[in-house]
């Protein structure tokens, strides 16, 4: 990956495995690990944190394509990641637009298959407003 495109992965608590892939790359992402988010950030009131985890969680818990598409336009997110955490933390019913979206056009699959068995990584192609 060029640049250092957002990404968007399933948030956990604290010591849990969220925010592995920003973590291990770098990269940003629309909500990092929450203490370190906040140890970096005292200013910012801690209810603008909390708004940030409930939209990730509602982003992947969600059905509605086009919730998920104001999302990804909002945080300009370039990347979306589902793996074993996002199945585990988020219902299915939310991740299966994924694939519809990439039926729509509006995203691509970069790597994996889409199956229980891997991480599926997909690239934001259009996101229609």
């Amino acid at each position: 990956i060029s640049g250092s495109p957002v990404i968007v992965e399933g948030h956990t608590g604290e010591y849990r495995w969220g925010s592995r892939f920003s973590v291990y790359t770098g990269l940003p992402s629309v909500i990092g690990w929450s203490w370190h988010v906040r140890q970096h950030n005292p200013l910012i009131d801690g209810a603008i944190i909390d708004k940030l985890i409930d939209e990730v969680n509602n982003f992947y818990n969600s059905g509605d394509n086009q919730i998920a598409k104001q999302f990804l336009d909002k945080y300009q997110v370039q990347y979306i990641i589902v793996g074993d955490l996002e199945r585990a933390y988020y219902d299915a019913s939310g991740l299966n637009k994924f694939q519809e979206m990439v039926k729509q056009g509006g995203l691509r699959i970069v790597f994996g298959d889409n199956s229980p068995n891997t991480t599926t990584i997909f690239e934001v192609v259009e996101v229609i407003k």
